[in-house]
């Protein structure tokens, strides 16, 4: 899958070119994705003005029976006191009431590492989990959802949904008296112009105006 995201540019370098302000918008797509994931897009996330710790306050995960929330870290180069100072501030702040981290980070971090393991142990000892979630795991993520890789990486799957969604838009800009005289000057049968007018008024399916044609 990684040579599949590489051909479609849904890659970090493309993600900095297409979001100048690359911190806050890591953040915000990983929001974004973790509600998708854990809360199939219905979370409903709290944060306070610099969350302490965490990005968003806990919130219950039913699925897991769990307290959950996620950091997100985007680096040029691994940074493992700034995971650990997040970590502190999470015990801080939410130690009673978090269950499970979700560390999102778009470098591989080594979980071997010395750093690693006392950020893990620190947690542990107050019955918190870390997870990470780095680089190509995110990037898989990514390719799955057409709203995050559209809006972050600038990357369109154009698929016939895609393209049934940008008629409707066009014909509802439009309305029918403009679409009217634009048939008219154009010349078009006026089969295609009822099958038009069915459509802006959503009265056929996709599939429907398909085989109309």
């Amino acid at each position: 899958m990684a040579d599949q995201e590489k051909a479609l540019n849904i890659t970090w370098s493309q993600f900095e070119v297409c979001n100048p302000d690359t911190r806050s918008a890591f953040e915000n797509m990983c929001r974004y994705l973790f509600n998708a994931f854990f809360f199939d897009g219905k979370g409903l996330f709290h944060s306070d003005p610099n969350n302490p710790g965490i990005e968003t306050v806990p919130i219950f995960h039913k699925e897991s029976g769990q307290w959950i929330s996620f950091q997100a870290k985007y680096f040029s180069t691994i940074d493992y006191s700034q995971i650990k100072h997040s970590a502190e501030k999470a015990i801080q702040y939410y130690a009673d009431e978090l269950d499970v981290i979700y560390l999102y980070c778009n470098k591989n971090l080594t979980t071997s590492s010395k750093s690693y393991q006392d950020i893990y142990n620190l947690l542990s000892a107050q019955n918190i989990s870390l997870v990470p979630i780095t680089n190509q795991a995110i990037l898989d993520q990514v390719l799955s959802n057409d709203t995050v890789s559209w809006h972050y990486f600038d990357y369109r799957r154009l698929t016939p949904e895609w393209f049934d969604e940008r008629l409707q838009l066009s014909l509802a800009a439009l309305g029918p008296m403009a679409i009217l005289m634009l048939i008219q000057a154009q010349g078009i049968n006026w089969i295609f112009f009822f099958v038009i007018i069915m459509r802006l008024h959503k009265l056929m399916k996709p599939k429907e105006m398909l085989l109309s044609n």
